[in-house]
């Protein structure tokens, strides 16, 4: 069995609080800090989701402690969330639901219990893995090979880059393990990183990433580290391999202060993508998924 595959080194606890703001529009006005112009937010049913990720190969969320706060305007609302892990490749969405509400802003405030640590490798255990028969997965990593926006393993330049990769033998030919280690000195060897990938507002704060095409990157041959990590996971499914784009939050620097996300749009600030991709022992009635992090980038 692959039980061992990832060993824990060194854990840290954490509690990670996120504040997502949805506010009326002061875009599109001469000066919207002299003059905003005032749109109250104003619908019959609206839902927030947001991630609440069980697991990953790196940590493990307490999901029971997970806490949430949500404010209209500055009033606090009495909403339970629904989470449901109904989607691909692991993923987990907490959902709150509004109702009949006008209001100048939404604020969600949610609270993240986590345990992290480092992974240790066992990489002996890791050539015990096999590709199943007929590539033949269970439906949590078999939900990690199909398209994806960003990620397409099906794109022509995806095919070509991995057959150019293999000189146009089987991808399947080598083991699991070793596919996904050629694989990832290929893309540090090929891609350049190039930009943050990181959105800011008009006051600077984050309001998510940048992300072209995989077949951009690819005939570019440089890109943020965030479509580079969607390279590597196109061509892992390209070959077959279950792979998964993990976005976290990097404390490194920080020593586990107090670190908000960094202001200013061109800032890469905290916030870091990489892919796990997974194996799966053969040789049992059973076989469980075991996932295994790399980062191409942070590897160069």
């Amino acid at each position: 069995a692959l039980a061992g595959l990832i060993k824990r080194g060194r854990t840290k606890d954490w509690i990670l609080r996120c504040t997502l703001s949805v506010r009326d529009g002061l875009a599109g006005t001469p000066n919207p800090v002299v003059n905003p112009a005032v749109r109250p937010l104003k619908f019959d049913t609206a839902s927030i989701l947001f991630p609440v990720l069980a697991s990953s190969s790196s940590h493990e969320t307490t999901v029971d402690a997970v806490t949430s706060v949500l404010r209209l305007d500055t009033r606090e609302q009495k909403l339970t969330p629904e989470f449901s892990d109904k989607y691909p490749c692991g993923a987990r969405y907490g959902r709150w639901t509004l109702k009949d509400v006008e209001t100048r802003a939404i604020e969600l405030e949610v609270g993240l219990p986590l345990t992290t640590w480092e992974t240790v490798f066992d990489e002996a255990l890791a050539l015990k893995a096999a590709w199943p028969p007929g590539n033949s997965y269970p439906a949590l990593p078999a939900s990690a090979l199909a398209e994806q926006k960003y990620c397409d393993p099906k794109h022509a330049s995806v095919a070509a880059m991995v057959r150019d990769w293999t000189e146009g033998k089987p991808a399947q030919a080598i083991p699991p393990v070793v596919l996904a280690k050629f694989f990832a000195s290929k893309v540090m060897q090929g891609f350049r990183v190039n930009g943050s990938g990181r959105r800011g507002d008009l006051s600077g704060q984050f309001i998510g990433l940048e992300l072209r095409e995989v077949q951009e990157t690819i005939a570019t041959g440089q890109g943020n580290e965030h479509e580079i990590a969607c390279v590597l996971a196109a061509a892992y499914r390209a070959a077959g391999l279950p792979a998964r784009i993990v976005i976290g939050y990097d404390l490194s620097k920080t020593k586990g202060s107090s670190a908000p996300f960094p202001r200013g749009g061109s800032s890469g600030g905290n916030v870091r993508s990489w892919v796990e991709f997974c194996l799966m022992d053969m040789t049992t009635k059973a076989p469980t998924p075991g996932w295994v992090p790399v980062d191409a980038v942070r590897q160069k």
